[in-house]
């Protein structure tokens, strides 16, 4: 449960902290968007778990703040 616990730690919710523990490839904007992330994150999570963007980008569009962006790609990195 380290991995969820990082990302609620790092300003996510316990839906948003599951939703991207979920998300393995498959695009799933609307399960992300129900957690709670907005069209943009979600698209940018999905990108970041498809390895068409990655973290500093994220970081530099504004994407995300602080320990976010380190805590979503150490999730994505170990789930299927």
């Amino acid at each position: 449960m380290a991995i969820l616990d990082n990302l609620i730690a790092s300003g996510l919710s316990l839906p948003q902290a599951q939703q991207v523990v979920l998300e393995d490839s498959t695009s799933n904007i609307d399960g992300l968007v129900t957690a709670g992330f907005s069209y943009t994150e979600a698209l940018a999570i999905t990108t970041l778990d498809a390895g068409t963007t990655d973290g500093a980008q994220l970081a530099a569009q504004g994407a995300w703040a602080g320990t976010q962006v380190p805590a979503i790609t150490a999730a994505l990195a170990v789930t299927p």
